[in-house]
């Protein structure tokens, strides 16, 4: 799979699950699959749940993490598209994407503007 914004993108939702189940009965039991990945999770909202659970996944699965709370940490992005940037922000969501992807070979983001998560293409580099 290149891209997953919502089930659509899921060609076998049966097989998703089978491999779920398969995780959930072992979850150390595939920590090669991680090697070498890195996993870069992207906040632009407080988070205690998603943060420690997708964190403790991705480890699980072998992977390095990098997390980024972009409401605090890091430069100001902007998230809307036509923004003329003078007022503050120092990069746009779009550009700071290409370059978060030129470092990590995963990316998720929690991010509850819908509309700004499907103008987005989210791509994975295995």
């Amino acid at each position: 799979m290149k891209q997953f914004t919502n089930f659509n993108d899921v060609e076998n939702l049966g097989s998703l699950i089978s491999i779920a189940i398969k995780l959930k009965q072992n979850p150390f039991g595939f920590t090669t699959l991680g090697e070498n990945k890195t996993l870069g999770l992207l906040f632009f909202n407080a988070s205690l749940r998603t943060r420690m659970s997708t964190q403790k996944a991705a480890q699980n699965l072998g992977m390095n993490v990098i997390v980024m709370n972009l409401n605090n940490e890091g430069w100001s992005i902007e998230l809307e598209n036509g923004t003329v940037m003078n007022k503050g922000t120092q990069e746009h969501i779009k550009e700071a994407v290409g370059v978060i992807f030129s470092i990590v070979t995963l990316l998720v983001f929690e991010l509850l503007l819908v509309s700004l998560i499907e103008s987005l293409t989210i791509k994975k580099r295995f």
